[in-house]
């Protein structure tokens, strides 16, 4: 990816229901909503400084719902420390990770923040402070992820949107310094909102050892900075600095990583190739390749194997369906405004006598590329080859008014599934009882042919 559009989609690409083209606010796409003004985090990411404002309740964002995720993230993790789950829990103690920490993790029984650390307190289990992560939480609750999407659109509209994905975290803190040391991810800006407590972060420019995980000694060098936040708050802190939190009152944080500088494109890419010659080669379904092992001092071909995937490398990168993919997935991007991974598509009936109306809090990215339509909407997306100008009619009337599926789109197939498609992506909603569990079947093959 880059920050130009990929060849062949229309300059004219726009986001309904956010204003303008989707490149007009950086490429994040319409006007940033009206509540934060996020003129104190732009200036300081744009001078490379530490910067912070005082949302309160313009935050928006439920301390008692991002409870609520880390309750549900917390569950599998109480039988042990898992490997490359989604959402991942790590709690640490003192200076070390705990790798079976049972009980101690947020259960139904805690209500809040601070009965969790209550309990914590009268068991003893965590008498020097701890701190709980929790990466990815957003997955899980589609409301929370809603509100975070909300707060960082704002900023996004004015900063641009980043081309890599951005991390979430929520972090339940309460210590004196942070177990993990230094609080960074390598060429990612961050932005921390405090729903709950108060966290002091103390900043430096440089470091005065070559490796940070050895370094302990943060009492004998003062800090280039340091920055209090309370509830309501939120603190950017840009890509080159070194952070050490530090818990003034039992915490409850939102942490968003925004790549910046020496951000991997080209492993997003390559990650997207790996995933198209799994498709045409069959993926790993195949017996893993063995060759002749050949007497030693013999020149070694390359095994057949490996030049089949090499030609089929050669073939995706001269083809239009790699930078038709790349643009599918930035569309997906800009209408999440980089919060991934997602929550899942709801599954729901539209039958023709449902009521349905635009959901005006989700911005619609519509892209153009070489005769199709690129539809996306709360991540997630699917291409139209006909009907597009119909069914952009018929979203548009939908911002003013609640109408029935049948009567908007009488006896078309095509344009029934592409809005049912839109309501399990939560584009629309649909009114009273009419939304079921199953999802409609009809039509859906006009228009999901070559939709990925």
């Amino acid at each position: 990816m880059s920050d130009k559009a990929p060849r062949g989609i229309d300059e004219r690409s726009e986001e309904m229901g956010g204003g303008g083209p989707a490149g007009s606010a950086g490429g994040a796409g319409g006007k940033a909503p009206r509540g934060i003004d996020w003129d104190p985090v732009v200036r300081a990411h744009r001078a490379s400084e530490v910067g912070r404002l005082r949302a309160g309740c313009r935050l928006a964002i439920s301390p008692d719902r991002a409870w609520r995720a880390v309750v549900e993230a917390s569950a599998p993790f109480r039988l042990g420390m898992r490997f490359r789950a989604v959402p991942d829990v790590r709690l640490y103690t003192g200076d070390v990770a705990v790798a079976s920490p049972g009980h101690r993790l947020p259960g139904p029984d805690d209500r809040s923040l601070d009965d969790y650390v209550a309990r914590l307190a009268g068991e003893g289990a965590a008498s020097g402070g701890f701190q709980l992560v929790v990466t990815d939480p957003l997955v899980l609750d589609f409301a929370l992820w809603a509100e975070v999407r909300g707060l960082v659109r704002g900023l996004l509209a004015q900063i641009g949107a980043p081309v890599l994905p951005v991390v979430s975290e929520l972090v339940l803190e309460a210590f004196a310094r942070t177990p993990r040391g230094f609080t960074r991810r390598m060429h990612c800006a961050v932005v921390t909102a405090v729903l709950a407590g108060r966290l002091r972060t103390r900043i430096w420019r440089r470091l005065w050892q070559r490796s940070p995980n050895e370094i302990r000694d943060f009492d004998a060098h003062r800090p280039d900075q340091v920055v209090t936040a309370r509830a309501g708050d939120v603190v950017y802190c840009p890509a080159d600095r070194w952070h050490l939190d530090e818990a003034l009152a039992p915490c409850l944080a939102l942490r968003l990583w925004i790549p910046a500088a020496g951000s991997d494109t080209g492993g997003e890419v390559a990650r997207l190739v790996s995933e198209l010659v799994a498709e045409r080669l069959g993926g790993d379904d195949g017996a893993a390749p063995f060759v002749p092992l050949a007497p030693r001092g013999a020149a070694c071909a390359v095994p057949p194997e490996l030049r089949r995937t090499g030609r089929c490398v050669a073939e995706l990168a001269r083809s239009p369906q790699l930078a038709r993919e790349l643009a599918i997935r930035w569309a997906r991007r800009v209408s999440a405004c980089g919060l991934e991974p997602v929550p899942a598509a709801r599954s729901i009936a539209l039958p023709a006598a449902a009521r349905v109306r635009r959901d005006p809090g989700t911005p619609i990215v519509r892209m153009r590329w070489r005769g199709e339509s690129i539809w996306a909407a709360n991540g997630h997306g699917f291409t139209l080859r006909s009907g597009e100008r119909a069914l952009h009619r018929i979203v548009r009337s939908l911002e003013h008014r609640e109408a029935a599926v049948g009567a908007l789109c009488g006896d078309d197939p095509g344009l029934a599934a592409a809005l049912a498609l839109l309501a399990e992506i939560r584009a629309i909603t649909v009114a009273g009882d009419a939304a079921g569990d199953a999802v409609g079947a009809a039509g859906r093959a006009s228009i999901e042919d070559g939709a990925r």
